[in-house]
């Protein structure tokens, strides 16, 4: 039985975000609030943005440790971003992302737009 079906962890007041590395669209962001709400955060206490590569939580931070196997286990990468961080620029302008996604994103067809929608996105790490 996973904690989603035990409890709800409580809101907080004050939200944790964490960039997400590579995640290439809203599918992704998608599982990821997916794999967060198994883990017992409520549904709107958790979102994540596949235009800024952000994730933002409402949880206590002691209740990070408890949802952190559940995100880890969906294969991208999470990194806190800290109070004192001013850094607002999506992560699209991050010069790793623009190589990563430059293979494809210049010539996106109906054919990767589809395999993107079936799940198996061109850029997705595993």
């Amino acid at each position: 039985m996973n904690q989603a079906e035990n409890s709800t962890l409580p809101t907080a007041s004050t939200p944790i975000r964490m960039r997400v590395q590579g995640m290439d669209c809203a599918k992704d962001a998608a599982e990821i609030e997916r794999a967060a709400r198994s883990a017992g955060v409520a549904e709107g206490d958790v979102k994540v943005s596949a235009a800024t590569h952000v994730m933002t939580l409402r949880i206590a931070e002691g209740d990070l440790s408890k949802v952190r196997p559940a995100l880890d286990a969906t294969g991208y990468g999470f990194e806190k971003i800290e109070d004192g961080d001013t850094s607002s620029d999506p992560a699209y302008k991050d010069p790793r992302y623009r190589r990563a996604s430059g293979s494809w994103s210049c010539s996106i067809s109906a054919t990767a737009w589809s395999r993107c929608s079936a799940g198996s996105c061109p850029g997705r790490r595993l």
